[in-house]
């Protein structure tokens, strides 16, 4: 599932919501995980450590991610293969 931009609601804030701090990179943090598909979500700003403590624990959305990686993998090597196979066919 695809968000689109009506279905979300983003708050852009250069400080992040956990810590208060304007410190490095400032990202946007799924309040509902997205592997639950939620209709709506809502987005907040949190710096990268705190997003990343913030997922750390998230074994469901880890497992879901693993997942999506993989499928990523395995269509991205199939097209490499068929693209190798129709070089080999212009060779001959």
């Amino acid at each position: 599932m695809e968000f689109k931009s009506d279905m979300e609601i983003t708050v852009w804030e250069k400080s992040c919501w956990i810590c208060g701090e304007k410190k490095g990179y400032i990202t946007t943090h799924h309040t509902l995980p997205k592997h639950l598909k939620p209709k709506k979500n809502f987005l907040c700003p949190v710096c990268k450590e705190c997003h990343d403590k913030l997922n750390q624990e998230d074994y469901h959305g880890i497992v879901a991610f693993a997942f999506k990686i993989q499928a990523s993998f395995n269509e991205l090597s199939m097209m490499v293969e068929n693209m190798i196979g129709r070089m080999k066919g212009k060779k001959q």
